[in-house]
């Protein structure tokens, strides 16, 4: 099962976003991960996906390639 470990909430925000677009008419809807650069714990699989333990970039290899952005959490803070 691909969505299990961490990436079941994943997949139900990227959900949520199309939908919004499909029911609202909205032209896109973006789903990102804010977080700091150097917490890998929080994208660290227990198991791998897609040959990797990395859950964006396993998302992204069972979704689309923006189907999740990583968002610098310092970046988002300080601008």
């Amino acid at each position: 099962m691909p969505f299990r470990h961490g990436s079941y909430q994943t997949m139900r925000n990227r959900v949520l976003a199309d939908e919004l677009v499909r029911r609202t008419g909205a032209e896109w809807a973006d789903f990102a991960v804010c977080r700091h650069p150097s917490n890998e714990t929080l994208v660290n699989l227990k198991e791998p996906v897609c040959s990797t333990r990395n859950g964006l970039a396993a998302f992204r290899a069972l979704s689309f390639n923006d189907g999740v952005l990583d968002w610098n959490a310092e970046e988002v803070v300080c601008s």
